[in-house]
């Protein structure tokens, strides 16, 4: 084996959630573009993040994604109504915690019981 180099130790810059939801039965959140903006403007307040701007995008016949640029960083859903299902981007520059417990109200209020997860720090 050769020789390497270990990595210079460096400050956390942030944490990153990446999760989807599977067997969502908030149906209408997965559905319309108001129901889901109005779900993740609930979740960033109860999580303690900012909302510094948002933007949201209908599809047709339904659907819909929306990302919330947040003081913090951001988060970010699109959804499948037709396979009843969500993926959920949270990053967030406060800590680990912050990320994690805004992805657990998002996964309670989409009602979802099936969720595949994946963690970053950067």
């Amino acid at each position: 084996m050769g020789d390497y180099e270990e990595a210079p130790r460096r400050p956390v810059l942030g944490h990153a959630v990446a999760a989807t939801l599977m067997r969502v039965l908030n149906r209408p959140a997965l559905a319309q573009a108001d129901v889901l903006e109005q779900l993740l403007l609930d979740v960033a307040r109860e999580a303690e993040m900012e909302v510094v701007g948002k933007i949201m995008k209908q599809f047709t016949p339904e659907g819909a994604t929306c990302v919330l640029l947040l003081a913090e960083s951001h988060l970010a859903v699109h959804t499948w109504p037709e396979h009843a299902m969500a993926t959920v981007e949270i990053f967030s520059c406060v800590g680990k915690g912050q990320a994690q417990h805004a992805l657990r109200l998002t996964k309670e209020k989409f009602n979802s019981s099936i969720i595949k997860l994946v963690e970053f720090v950067h």
